[in-house]
């Protein structure tokens, strides 16, 4: 009996609920009058103002903005413009004041956490390389993790280059200016050379020549091929030659260079594939081979 009345009890309190619920035009008109108390409620005063933000807001963000500025400050010209050229080829948008300031936060948490270490184990000879060398790996790892990703969009973009090219030649051939072209393999590939070309199309509308957004899209990938067909383009247009037959030139050409290019991993397998052989399966192969006679000799020497 107890258990029948404790579910009428519980259906009646969810139909109550749902009965007394208001419905959509009421709760709106609820939110609406909620902001708008929170709008008389906000304070007048600066200092009003800056206690309604966070600690974070308040203490930590400007303690990090002025730390970036004082890192930036204090970077020579010509660093500040290599790290700002190698995070343009990465594809990141980080600053170069915030790089500088993670090699700077990575050198001392591993001087810092070392150093622990060393004290506990008396600050021995080794104790101190330890800590030197902690110090290096956290200055130099974000530089190779840089140096990873720049590789790997290059990598990327060097594959998709002969595609992308013939693409633009089909394109201009078809009656497309070169801009729309652009445009075209901005839609039909992915990242990053939807961003590189993407950023290019910015530039062009925000009101750059088109020699200098392609020579600057040519400094971001920091490619050899890419610079040769933008050198090709550039030269053509300055010169009223025919883009689609430049663009076919130079799509014929990245194809047979791409063609030599997997020839040539094709014909360095066979030594990469010499090192893990004799590492690991020469020593198996004689252990399996000459185990089974060094046993048999072993037993025929014993006293």
């Amino acid at each position: 009996m107890f258990p029948v009345l404790v579910l009428v009890f519980l259906v009646s309190a969810a139909g109550a609920v749902l009965l007394l619920a208001p419905d959509e035009p009421q709760r709106l008109v609820a939110a609406r009058l909620k902001r708008i108390r929170q709008w008389r409620r906000r304070p007048q005063g600066l200092e009003e103002m800056e206690l309604e933000q966070s600690f974070s807001q308040r203490v930590l963000v400007p303690i990090l903005r002025r730390l970036h500025g004082f890192i930036l400050r204090r970077t020579p010209a010509r660093v500040r413009e290599r790290v700002r050229k190698r995070l343009e080829q990465a594809g990141t948008r980080m600053e170069v004041g915030t790089f500088v300031a993670i090699k700077v936060a990575g050198t001392l948490a591993g001087l810092l956490g070392t150093l622990v270490l060393a004290r506990a184990a008396g600050f021995t000879r080794e104790a101190w390389l330890v800590v030197v060398s902690a110090g290096v790996l956290g200055y130099y790892y974000p530089e190779f993790a840089l140096s990873r990703r720049i590789s790997r969009r290059k990598a990327a973009i060097q594959r998709a280059l002969p595609d992308v090219l013939d693409l633009l030649c089909v394109c201009v051939e078809a009656g497309l200016g070169l801009d729309g072209a652009i445009e075209k393999v901005t839609e039909k590939f992915r990242e990053p050379v939807r961003g590189e070309f993407g950023r290019y199309l910015k530039e062009i509308a925000l009101g750059k020549t088109r020699t200098e957004a392609m020579r600057s899209l040519a400094d971001r990938i920091g490619l050899d091929d890419m610079r040769t067909f933008v050198a090709a383009v550039v030269q053509a247009d300055e010169l009223g030659s025919s883009i689609s037959r430049v663009l076919g030139i130079q799509a014929a050409a990245m194809r047979r260079k791409r063609r030599q290019r997997a020839e040539e991993l094709a014909m360095q397998t066979p030594i990469k594939m010499l090192f893990p052989m004799v590492l690991f399966i020469f020593p198996v192969m004689f252990i399996i081979l000459l185990g089974p006679l060094v046993v048999k000799y072993i037993d025929l020497f014993k006293p």
